[in-house]
Order: structure tokens, then C-alpha cells, then sequence
């Protein structure tokens, strides 16, 4: 009874002990087995303990997995920045506009596109090639080819007279435009031309891919600034230079920035010198603005009602 005692109260103090957090020495049977397992099991250093919130993770996934459900919760919802998978990223400059190529020669208008070839018309039909290109070496320019009457799809009395340059075909209209070089009673008509002639050696040379000219032609006896606030009305774009033509042919070649703006940029001219199309019912002409002659019939009214 004695021993029985004493083996409880021993129990009771080794239950105690346990409670308070409390340990005793080992025995020697319990360092032998101590020794075993840390042959067995490397050193790995005891894990922090958990943190409250950690602690109250573990048991909502506990409670939830309870009664056989295995599934798992739901990931922390997060923000991401990237893009999703499909989705089309916004571009963060504007589209480039598409590149414009030559387009064929055909007559350009008092406002128009302007490459290196000239219309002619109101040629003597006699007149041949030898002769039309002698009249561009007595101007000093040297002519890239010409393409006359109906091989060129034009009637007879046209033609097309590709030069080396805008330039050169420049200096030509100066002295050659309303006169008569070549004889006959009709003063010689002289265009500008959007393009070349399919058939053209230099677009040949250049490839299909040869991109359109970047001048815009103004005819007239038009100001700089007209021209200019004429474009900033429009809110289109504005030429980088203006080069004068004068002689016979006065008017100006815009240098555009890009080809891609010469279309928008002849539209807003034809509208504010022409807002009834007279330059698309007569483009063989080539007249004052609009503005400028109902400025000038003004003028002339006051003087002589003064």
C-alpha cells in the first residue's frame, strides 16, 4: 500500500510538472534513446512559433476540411499589374499612318501632289520627242524621259516630260508655262503631276515600292501666310519649308514632313481657295484664289464708286 502510494504521488508530481512547462533530468535510458534518434534524424533548428494569425489560418483549414472535404481554400486574393493572357496591349503612341507609293501621273490641278513630271498640253501635234526634249535643253534641265500621245494613254497635243528632279521640272514651268515655245496660236498649258507614268524609266528603277513625293504644289499669287493659316485652320499638319516658283508659273512647293500628310493637306487648301470646286472643274487653269479676286473686285468697286 505504501509503495502504491508513493508511485501515484509521483505520477501526480510528474503530471504537474508537465502542466508547468516544467522537465526533469533525463535517466540514463532516456539519453540513450535521445542519442539514437539524433543519429538517425539530422540537426534541423526547432521552427519560430506560429503567429496568432497563423494559428487561426490553421484552424478555419481544419474546420473546413472536416466531414471528408478535402478541398482546399481559396488562394489571398492579389493585385496584378500584368497583362492578361490574350489581351491586346494599348499601344502607347499613335499608329503610323500607311505609307503612300507613287501614284500614275495624271493632271494635277492648281493644288495637288507634286513629283517630277509636268502635263503639257497644247503641243503642236507635229511636234515629236526630238523636238520637246531639245526645248528642255535650250531651259538648261536635262529630261529623265518623255511620253507622248496616245503610247501614254493622252490625246494628241499632250504630254508627260518626266525630269531628274521637282526642281528641274520647276525651272521648266517657270519659263515654259502660258507661252508658246514651240509656236501656234494656244499658250502652252503646264502641270504638275501627283505621280509618274507607268511606264516610266525612273519608276522603274526605283521598284514598285517607290514612295509617293512629299510636295504639295499651291499655284497662284498667294502669300506665305495665307498658305499657312489656311493649314493652321484646318489643324493639319504644316510644311517644313515653302519654295517659291516663280516666273510664269508663281506659286509654291510645300515640303511635307511625310508623304502621308499631303492628301489632308491639299484637301484643306482646296477647300478654303476653292469652296465651290472650281479648281476640280477646271484643273487645265490656273487661276488666282477665289479670295483674292472677289478682294480685288472689292477693291475696284470702292475706287470707282469714290
Amino acid at each position: 500500500g505504501g509503495g502504491s502510494a508513493g508511485a501515484a504521488t509521483a505520477t501526480a508530481a510528474a503530471r504537474g510538472a508537465f502542466a508547468q512547462g516544467l522537465t526533469s533530468p533525463p535517466s540514463a535510458a532516456q539519453q540513450q534513446q535521445q542519442q539514437q534518434q539524433r543519429s538517425i534524424m539530422p540537426d534541423v533548428p526547432p521552427l519560430p512559433p506560429p503567429s496568432p494569425s497563423q494559428t487561426h489560418t490553421t484552424q478555419m483549414h481544419r474546420s473546413a476540411n472536416q466531414g471528408g472535404n478535402t478541398a482546399a481554400a481559396p488562394p489571398p486574393t492579389t493585385t496584378s499589374t500584368a497583362p492578361q493572357q490574350g489581351a491586346r496591349p494599348t499601344p502607347s503612341l499613335p499608329q503610323p499612318l500607311p505609307t503612300v507609293l507613287t501614284p500614275v501621273a495624271i493632271r494635277g490641278g492648281p493644288i495637288c501632289r507634286a513629283d517630277s513630271c509636268l502635263y503639257l498640253s497644247n503641243l503642236p501635234v507635229a511636234l515629236g520627242e526630238a523636238g520637246l526634249r531639245a526645248e528642255c535643253t535650250k531651259q538648261g534641265v536635262t529630261v529623265d524621259s518623255l511620253h507622248i500621245g496616245p503610247a501614254a494613254q493622252l490625246q494628241p497635243g499632250e504630254a508627260y516630260a518626266v525630269f531628274s528632279s521637282v526642281k528641274n521640272a520647276a525651272i521648266f514651268a517657270e519659263a515654259t508655262a502660258q507661252q508658246k515655245p514651240f509656236g501656234g496660236s494656244r499658250p502652252l498649258v503646264v502641270e504638275f503631276c501627283p505621280g509618274l507614268p507607268l511606264n516610266c524609266p525612273a519608276r522603274t528603277r526605283a521598284g514598285p515600292l517607290r514612295p509617293a513625293s512629299s510636295l504639295v504644289w499651291c499655284s497662284g499669287l498667294i502669300q506665305p501666310t495665307e498658305i499657312m493659316g489656311a493649314l493652321r485652320n484646318a489643324q493639319t499638319a504644316t510644311p517644313t519649308a515653302l519654295l517659291k516658283v516663280a516666273g510664269h508659273m508663281p506659286g509654291f512647293l510645300l515640303d511635307m514632313p511625310q508623304p502621308e500628310c499631303c492628301q489632308h493637306v491639299i484637301d484643306s487648301l482646296l477647300a478654303y481657295f476653292y469652296p465651290h470646286g472650281e479648281a476640280r472643274a477646271a484643273p487645265h487653269l490656273v487661276p488666282l484664289p477665289l479670295r483674292q479676286a472677289a478682294d480685288a473686285a472689292a477693291a475696284g468697286g470702292a475706287a470707282a464708286a469714290a
